[in-house]
């Protein structure tokens, strides 16, 4: 049986080492304690990844909506330039006010997880030196890892070809009584400091793609969100109306040139016995938790045939 550690106990590091069971060996943290980098929405297409982990996600109804008077062209590029600075293809294309059929995850989906493999697994923490001996070992690895960060461990010599730019986000999280609503407004009008309102349940939760001046979106922000919704004696459902801004470092990742992405991801497999799982470590903005249980699969077929080990010994 092929034996893997995992570098990162974020949420696709712990995915990644619920699903292999006996195969994972040892999960490796860079952090003191367990990262949450999640403070957004944990919202699903499917229901694949609650069945995984056998954690029950709760099926609900969501209308997707876009809050403007504006085409959907200029919509699209107003809310790209908005989250990104770029002119991208974004989710905002979608919301047309359909209702579709979504799965949400606890809020507290990370530490469920964790709380489901700490027994199974060995845990390290503050582990970056640990990760340097784990590389020399030449175990099967597992890395969550950022590329750019990979690159930066490994001393990859094109590192500087990958130009792995992220956007940072801010948001925050408004708790709510008497309501159990889901739904995502998309903000694209470039005057109001959030980009994307999400009900969820008994919460909205709103996001920044840069932290809001004082005045413009601290001060007013209760008057801006009641206003956006067009609602006017709400104060009562809030059990918190203006609650703190939680950083997000890697809120929005921008595509990058598909080659040299891949030239890189081969290196550290080839070289290394790295296996690069998830949306940072491969570096795909796409990429949805719903196709992480099929890139475990490859990645275990292809340690299992052992191409890459008889690439390591040549």
């Amino acid at each position: 049986m092929t034996k893997y550690s995992v570098i990162g106990a974020g949420l696709a590091g712990l995915y990644a080492a619920a699903l292999l069971r006996n195969e994972c060996s040892s999960v490796h943290e860079l952090q003191s304690e367990l990262p949450n980098n999640h403070r957004a929405l944990l919202r699903f297409r499917t229901n694949e990844v609650g069945k995984a982990l056998n954690i029950p996600f709760k099926e609900v109804s969501v209308v997707k909506q876009v809050h403007t008077s504006v085409d959907k062209i200029q919509t699209a590029i107003n809310y790209s330039l908005k989250t990104t600075g770029s002119i991208l293809p974004r989710s905002v294309l979608s919301a047309d006010g359909q209702t579709v059929t979504r799965y949400v995850a606890p809020a507290d989906l990370v530490q469920k997880i964790y709380d489901r493999t700490t027994c199974a697994y060995h845990f390290h923490w503050d582990a970056e030196e640990r990760i340097g001996q784990l590389i020399d070992s030449g175990r099967n690895i597992i890395s969550t890892l950022p590329m750019n960060l990979l690159a930066l461990i490994l001393d990859y010599p094109f590192k500087d070809d990958l130009e792995c730019k992220s956007v940072s986000g801010y948001s925050r999280t408004v708790e709510l009584v008497n309501c159990d609503f889901y739904g995502t407004i998309y903000v694209a009008d470039p005057d109001i400091p959030f980009y994307r309102v999400s009900f969820v349940g008994d919460r909205i939760i709103v996001e920044y793609a840069q932290r809001p001046d004082a005045g413009l979106g601290e001060d007013n922000f209760e008057k801006q969100l009641y206003d956006m919704l067009n609602l006017n004696d709400v104060h009562h459902l809030a059990v918190d109306p203006c609650p703190p801004l939680v950083e997000q470092r890697y809120a929005k990742i921008l595509p990058i040139d598909d080659r040299p992405r891949k030239e890189f991801i081969h290196w550290a497999t080839s070289k290394f016995g790295i296996f690069s799982f998830g949306r940072f470590a491969t570096w795909r903005p796409g990429l949805l938790m719903d196709d992480l249980a099929k890139d475990l699969s490859v990645i275990q077929d292809i340690a299992n045939s052992g191409q890459y080990q008889a690439l390591r010994r040549s």
